[in-house]
């Protein structure tokens, strides 16, 4: 799963709304999408290594909740961390549905 050129573009403009430079809003774009694309292809391999279909896909819905848990916990966590060291925090609500 890639990100489009839309999808990027939402994005950056949603760094560059926020003050975030271009050169710097497109790197962190380029380095968010490969991030996210690494974490959902691990998460297929380990389902698609199962015994069956069935066991796949269970293990699949499992994991994706495991780490939307995980994932949500971390969220909160860095931007706590981000606060204490003083590095802008910028709010931008994504939601690409592939």
């Amino acid at each position: 799963m890639s990100y489009n050129e839309q999808e990027r573009a939402q994005l950056k403009q949603a760094l560059l709304a926020n003050g975030v430079v271009p050169q710097r809003a497109d790197q962190v774009v380029d380095l968010a999408c490969h991030a996210a694309d690494r974490a959902m292809s691990a998460l297929r391999d380990v389902a698609a290594a199962a015994p069956d279909y069935g066991v796949g896909m269970m293990a699949f819905e499992i994991a994706l909740q495991l780490a939307r848990s995980r994932m949500d916990a971390t969220f909160e966590r860095i931007r706590e961390y981000g606060r204490t060291k003083g590095v802008p925090q910028y709010m931008a609500a994504v939601d690409i549905r592939a």
